[in-house]
């Protein structure tokens, strides 16, 4: 998926998380998914090839921008967050919506590492980066 390499940096993207490129399910209704806690994203395997569903959706998914001024697009904590936007949905309706406690965490996370003076070079080196999801 070269086309969407830099489909992390951007904050218009609403999903940021690996697990649409490293992973899928197929559930017992047939249906391949990207993603455990979501049907959006899905194709119905007994209509659609494998090839062709994988390939219809992972764009679709890496292309899904944010069609609210949701604060998580803009928060300065972005990248420490575990935020969801299909774990958001099941919260709170609403796939664009802050889950109160991925905040929490976020807010947590950033005092811990002022705390530590770490910085990212430091985090990698001491295998203290954070997984994000």
């Amino acid at each position: 998926h070269s086309d969407f390499s830099d489909f992390k940096r951007d904050r218009s993207f609403l999903y940021h998380c690996s697990a649409w490129i490293s992973q899928f399910f197929i559930n017992p209704q047939g249906r391949l998914k990207f993603c455990q806690f979501t049907e959006k994203f899905s194709v119905d395997l007994r209509t659609t090839s494998f090839k062709e569903g994988f390939h219809k959706v992972i764009p679709q998914v890496l292309r899904e921008q944010y069609r609210t001024n949701s604060k998580c697009q803009d928060c300065t904590l972005r990248l420490l967050c575990y935020h969801c936007p299909a774990r958001a949905y099941l919260e709170t309706g609403d796939e664009e919506a802050p889950v109160e406690y991925y905040c929490e965490l976020a807010e947590e996370l950033e005092k811990e590492i002022r705390a530590k003076r770490l910085t990212p070079e430091k985090m990698a080196r001491q295998n203290e980066v954070p997984i994000l999801q």
